[in-house]
């Protein structure tokens, strides 16, 4: 079913359980897809398909490579494997989100499919996989005008940091370190110009027109794709443990301090005690990052929680790392409210 139609004759449209752009002309298309990827010229379609099974997400490749497993996917879509890319997620296609933003005569569109509850990560976290088998947010980028080959580098680039500032401005965490996600270990992109166009822009960096709706597309469509996927959202993210968990100051761990599940509810998304949070891990960031000293954080942490109304004294035992003291710390603090 065709569900959306570019001026130049492209569409979009869902087939089973995959997106699949098709092109009515020449395109210039780059790809991180390990099956059709890189720069080409000679494709006549790109795809996005959700590859669970039954609901699961461990599905098993049914070739030897990811590359061959994608290949079978193309073909069973009726599509020729020599002449597409494609990308595989978990995400399910009717959750994508498509925005558009035009000036002038140029149009950008993406088409977002996304979720990080499982897989969201930092940039330089501990790795655990080779050759992982599928994407967590895939991005198709559609621009109407021609791009040279350079320039779609650079959208790409344009748009893995309108990403990356969509998961910021919702404070998702990574799920293998106490950092921030910048990602999930898996995303793909792909990005579309037209070569039959007569319009042809060479920079797609932040401070030309092309780089803002580039930036403006994918930060809503990524936000959008993981509201419609997973249901989050600045609402979700208004809870206590939400934005400490990450440094251990979890629900499990506040059970643990004696408090019950009842007192654990009214606390988690109490206005003063989610901004004191939210200020706490901050502190905690900048304390990681090495922008503020152990002193300033350890005082400004203190004050915090002492305007929180919490009562709670920081460990001085230099046998743990302060950043755990720090959360112990907070721990108390929450136990010590009435």
């Amino acid at each position: 079913m065709i569900f959306h139609r570019f001026s130049n004759g492209d569409t979009l449209e869902r087939v089973e359980k995959a997106v699949i752009a098709r092109f009515s002309g020449p395109r210039r298309v780059l790809s991180t897809a390990a099956h059709g990827g890189g720069v080409r010229e000679d494709l006549t379609a790109a795809f996005n398909h959700d590859c669970k099974e039954n609901g699961r997400k461990d599905t098993p490749l049914r070739a030897p490579t990811y590359s061959e497993h994608v290949a079978i996917i193309a073909r069973e879509l009726g599509l020729d494997p020599e002449h597409v890319c494609g990308l595989t997620t978990a995400a399910s296609m009717e959750n994508l989100a498509l925005c558009e933003e035009t000036y002038e005569d140029v149009t950008v569109t993406a088409a977002v499919t996304a979720g990080v509850d499982e897989n969201g990560g930092r940039a330089g976290d501990p790795a655990s996989w080779h050759e992982p088998p599928g994407g967590t947010i895939n991005i198709m980028l559609f621009v109407s005008a021609n791009l040279p080959a350079w320039t779609m580098v650079r959208a790409l680039i344009t748009a893995t940091e309108a990403k990356t500032a969509a998961l910021e401005e919702l404070v998702v965490p990574s799920l293998y370190s106490s950092g921030l996600a910048t990602g999930s270990g898996t995303d793909g992109v792909i990005v579309v110009s037209d070569r039959s166009s007569p319009r042809t822009l060479t920079f797609a960096g932040n401070h030309a027109k092309l780089g803002e709706l580039i930036g403006r597309t994918v930060l809503r469509a990524v936000k959008e794709a993981l509201y419609k996927e997973t249901g989050l959202c600045p609402s979700r993210q208004y809870d206590v443990f939400t934005r400490l968990g990450r440094y251990g100051v979890t629900r499990a761990a506040a059970l643990e301090r004696g408090l019950t599940e009842e007192r654990i509810g009214r606390i988690a998304c109490a206005p003063e005690l989610v901004t004191c949070a939210a200020l706490y891990a901050r502190a905690l960031d900048e304390l990681s990052w090495g922008l503020l000293t152990e002193s300033d954080v350890a005082g400004a942490c203190e004050r915090l929680l002492r305007d929180a109304g919490m009562a709670a004294r920081l460990d001085t035992s230099p046998e743990k790392p302060l950043l755990s003291r720090l959360a112990e710390m907070f721990l108390e603090g929450l136990a010590s409210l009435k």
